[in-house]
């Protein structure tokens, strides 16, 4: 699990601020971590309810779930930054 969190999260946080044009980039990428941030604080009650029902197998599971969610939600839908011209 460490692993993938030291590999994962470096890259969608360089790729997120490719989302936004240069003059507001900070600004969207801070909402958009801030956002994440939010988020964050209802991981812990669905990891300790997994675990309680469920048992540590399904806490894996679930995570493995998300990144992988992430990933092809990302790899369809963001936007390619291939050789492109910052705006």
């Amino acid at each position: 699990m460490t692993l993938s969190f030291h590999v994962c999260t470096p890259i969608f946080f360089a790729y997120t601020a490719e989302y936004f044009p240069t003059r507001v980039r900070n600004s969207g990428t801070g909402i958009a971590y801030g956002a994440g941030r939010g988020a964050n604080s209802f991981g812990p009650l669905i990891v300790a309810s997994l675990f309680g029902h469920f048992g540590y197998n399904s806490v894996f599971i679930y995570i493995a779930a998300l990144f992988a969610a992430e990933s092809l939600i990302v790899g369809l839908f963001g936007p390619k930054t291939k050789n492109q011209v910052l705006m």
